[in-house]
């Protein structure tokens, strides 16, 4: 299995959101657990895989496999800290705040709750699992370059 990697090519201050408040009952918002229950309910093989931490996000992730394949799971402490953090994604997936990065294949951003899925990767059947658990992607490569089978990352 190849590891997700990716290249920041220039970086400034992105700090994307805080997660010392939780007074908006935030308990009750999609997060990294439901995310997973839904994949499985889905019929998805799902397992964690570890931390991961992205310098352009301000809080750190965890690894999930959805059927062999790595997406990266952010959860915010609350809603709006997370609206306010992708508020700061590029509609391509290029930029986050002041920082542009190369990607090593296209970057997929999803939201819902207070959770943020990034998937990398070329595979439409990621991406159709994606946005059947969490909607409609928020940013990133829409169509282009992917690829009908399930190979990739």
């Amino acid at each position: 299995m190849r590891a997700l990697a990716l290249l920041v090519v220039a970086s400034g201050t992105a700090c994307l959101g805080s997660q010392d408040s939780n007074t908006d009952g935030s308990s009750s918002q999609p997060d990294r657990a439901a995310f997973v229950a839904e994949l499985k309910k889905l019929g998805h093989a799902v397992e964690s895989k570890g931390p991961i931490t992205q310098p352009f996000l301000s809080v750190p992730g965890q690894f999930v496999s959805i059927d062999g394949h790595d997406v990266q799971t952010f959860e915010y402490a609350n809603e709006p800290a997370l609206k306010a953090a992708t508020a700061k994604i590029s509609a391509d997936g290029s930029t986050v705040g002041d920082t542009r990065i190369g990607w090593v294949e296209p970057p997929h951003f999803f939201r819902k709750g207070k959770l943020l899925v990034l998937y990398v990767g070329v595979s439409r059947k990621v991406t159709e699992t994606l946005n059947a658990a969490l909607g409609p992607q928020i940013a990133g490569e829409k169509e282009g370059l992917l690829t009908e089978g399930g190979e990739g990352k």
